[in-house]
């Protein structure tokens, strides 16, 4: 699809109300009905830059064999539609005033795309509203320049049905505020890429350079080539991981993390030409993303021999984030990010859980294990959201360290240790803690070290399942039968949660040593 230059002019006036007009009052959500995902973001507030209070995503595949059939995958629907309307519970329980949902290339392509949306909106009564190409474009811009107010060069936005590429550039003055260039939407999403080369990564690779010759030619894109490319889009950030593990990148923050291409060059190349099962083997790269892995560092080595870049930037702002930055007031848009954020960091709260309900929830796992392990288990359900205002990559390390220096009394040291552990499991699960942080387990032993990490994998689950909320949490009913870990769910809430919380339950039932087992309770 080609898109002609846009002209400059402010972001928020760009869209016509409702979806985009200014926002006010408290907790806003984007859903991002996206061609291979589709994920839910609540945002604490419509300022500058908001905390993120709840993320979620699930892996739908909307747009797989779109480019041979012309309609939806029926099986992603299938996943996508009880999701929604699990999205709605809970931004429901939230206090959500402000819903926006956007669908991408899947839906604005598909035949059967305004369909989907008509069921969607009749199910939860949200508009949806279908992006156009040149609407994603400048959407991912805007993501990007919410972010970044130094930003300037290429910004490229991978998704599964179609890759945006954007210009932008400094015009001078203060305050500094990059400005949009010429742009385009391109047919070279990783599903659709995968469907046209039929895996053939030689034929992928012409296609890929063919549309980026012809965007070149027609649109004026590559008027201003060499210095910074942005790339965006989580088949992108799972390449950042690697090339962090490569270079034993220790700041394990995946937003700006920023190298030099030529350096990045030779390993998307290796990357490309691993099989498979190699692939599946690499530390930090999920199932789902190993099997588009060699296409999205094909694309992006294109891409970077193309606009000849001198570096490239990744970045976790994007369509998202561009939707809300759209929706704010221009006084908001010209206000600076980080001064932004940090007030907001010292004055957000999230959930009203106080850690009763979470006790309760998986009371019956750990009531035969003594008065200790009970008192610990509540004190770990009540500080379990310590760490929730963290970078997502930094959580759990902040949460051990925070939890074993906590100004408190009551207990002795091995307890601490114990919490500190529990804590750090509820966020990154059965992961061994990272060198340097583990030599102080000594302290409990690894039979009590066991149990703190089953707390905390309980922990996960909760909120997992809830979203937070004490209400779907007190519908729940976790318990150990025989040999198995049941956890009993309404009829409605199952066939929305069970792929969410699936990976949770099973990991929580193995380290227990048990059977995971998700069951029905019968409608009241």
């Amino acid at each position: 699809m080609k898109l002609p230059m846009t002209p400059m002019m402010p972001p928020s006036a760009r869209f016509a109300p409702p979806l985009f007009a200014p926002l006010s009052g408290r907790r806003v959500a984007v859903i991002d009905i996206g061609s291979n995902s589709m994920r839910l973001v609540v945002y604490h507030h419509p300022v500058r830059t908001p905390l993120v209070l709840f993320n979620e995503k699930i892996t739908c595949q909307l747009g797989q064999a779109l480019e041979h059939s012309g309609a939806l995958n029926p099986a992603g629907v299938v996943l996508a539609l009880p999701q929604l309307q699990r999205y709605q519970q809970i931004t429901a329980a939230m206090g959500v005033e402000h819903v926006m949902v956007v669908a991408t290339a899947a839906v604005r392509e598909a035949s059967d795309g305004p369909e989907f949306v008509a069921r969607i909106e009749a199910l939860t009564g949200w508009q949806v509203q279908i992006l156009s190409g040149q609407q994603e474009a400048e959407l991912v811009a805007m993501g990007l320049i919410a972010a970044d107010i130094d930003a300037e060069g290429m910004v490229g936005d991978l998704g599964g049905g179609s890759l945006e590429l954007i210009q932008l550039h400094q015009a001078g003055g203060a305050p500094r505020v990059p400005q949009l260039g010429a742009m385009v939407s391109l047919n070279l999403g990783l599903l659709r890429l995968r469907d046209q080369a039929g895996g053939k990564l030689e034929l992928a690779e012409k296609i890929i350079d063919d549309a980026l010759v012809a965007a070149a030619t027609d649109s004026a894109l590559a008027a201003r080539k060499g210095g910074k490319f942005y790339a965006i889009g989580g088949a992108w950030r799972s390449i950042a991981r690697l090339l962090m593990d490569q270079e034993n990148y220790r700041l394990r923050v995946i937003h700006q993390y920023r190298c030099l291409a030529r350096h990045s060059l030779d390993f998307l190349a290796f990357l490309r030409k691993l099989p498979p099962g190699q692939l599946a083997h690499l530390p930090n790269l999920s199932a789902n993303r190993a099997e588009l892995t060699p296409l999205a560092a094909l694309v992006l080595e294109r891409i970077l021999r193309w606009c000849d870049a001198e570096e490239v930037i990744f970045s976790t702002a994007g369509l998202r984030e561009g939707c809300l930055y759209a929706s704010l007031s221009p006084e908001e848009q010209q206000k600076d990010p980080l001064l932004t954020a940090c007030h907001t960091l010292v004055t957000a709260r999230r959930f009203g859980l106080d850690g009763s309900e979470l006790s309760q929830f998986m009371a019956d796992l750990f009531a035969s294990q003594g008065r200790q392990t009970v008192r610990l288990a509540e004190a770990a359900a009540i500080i379990s959201d310590i760490a929730w205002a963290e970078h997502p990559d930094d959580r759990a390390e902040w949460a051990w360290r925070r939890v074993l220096y906590m100004p408190v009394i009551g207990l002795n040291h091995s307890e601490r240790v114990f919490l500190a552990r529990a804590i750090y499991a509820r966020y990154r699960g059965v992961a061994a803690l990272p060198p340097g942080l583990d030599g102080i387990l000594p302290h409990i032993g690894a039979e009590w070290g066991q149990l703190a990490q089953q707390i905390g994998l309980a922990l996960a689950l909760g909120y997992g399942l809830s979203g937070g909320d004490a209400a779907i949490l007190a519908a729940a009913r976790l318990q150990i039968n025989g040999g198995h870990l049941e956890l009993s769910l309404p009829h409605p809430l199952a066939l929305q949660t069970q792929h969410i919380i699936a990976k949770k339950l099973n990991l929580l039932a193995e380290s227990l040593g048990l059977s995971p087992d998700l069951r029905l309770l019968p409608a009241r």
